[in-house]
């Protein structure tokens, strides 16, 4: 029997889009969020969706603010972090409780070199192909607890869509890291 441990992430706060929307954002320090990483890779849920987990910044806030498809896209997340000093600013502005800054550029590059679990296997996918391509070359280096299963370039159309995702399913990755824009990659997620 797999034994889940409680989650270490903090309650989350409202963050608000309009007078009628808002959402929930998740209050973590990079240690806190890297750790329940780690217990997801080591105790998938079974028979569970994958686990989703987004950056909110300002740019990324103003887009969900007058786009449906990411305000939609940012509601399926598991997890929301907020990233940038404007969001401070306009929480304070706001009034509401202070939450933590985590970036994704702080959190994935310490999570893989330190705490992903052994060989766990991870996809790219986004960016041009030359740049999967220099990733690819230095990845093994950079990261050598995970496992490159699998990289593909950001610039794929809606025809491609079916074949590309079998081709990360084929992959076994546990973790996919996408990077293709907001709110492209929320969106398509």
């Amino acid at each position: 029997m797999v034994k889940i441990e409680p989650s270490p992430i903090k309650p989350k706060l409202r963050l608000p889009i309009s007078r009628f929307i808002s959402l929930e954002i998740t209050k973590s320090t990079t240690e806190e969020a890297s750790l329940m990483l780690t217990q997801t890779l080591q105790n998938p849920p079974i028979n569970a969706a994958p686990l989703a987990i987004a950056f909110l910044n300002m740019y990324k806030y103003n887009v969900v603010c007058t786009n449906k498809e990411a305000l939609a896209a940012f509601y399926s997340m598991n997890y929301i972090y907020t990233d940038g000093i404007a969001l401070q600013l306009a929480r304070c502005i706001l009034k509401l409780p202070r939450f933590p800054r985590l970036s994704g550029t702080d959190l994935l590059p310490r999570f893989l070199q330190h705490h992903i679990p052994l060989h766990s296997k991870v996809f790219l996918l986004g960016g041009p192909p030359s740049l999967c391509t220099t990733v690819k070359s230095h990845f093994a280096k950079d990261f050598p607890r995970a496992k490159l299963v699998g990289s593909h370039h950001g610039y794929f159309t809606d025809l491609n869509n079916n074949q590309l995702i079998a081709t990360i399913n084929a992959s076994e990755a546990e973790l996919l890291l996408i990077g293709m824009g907001t709110p492209t990659q929320e969106i398509w997620l």
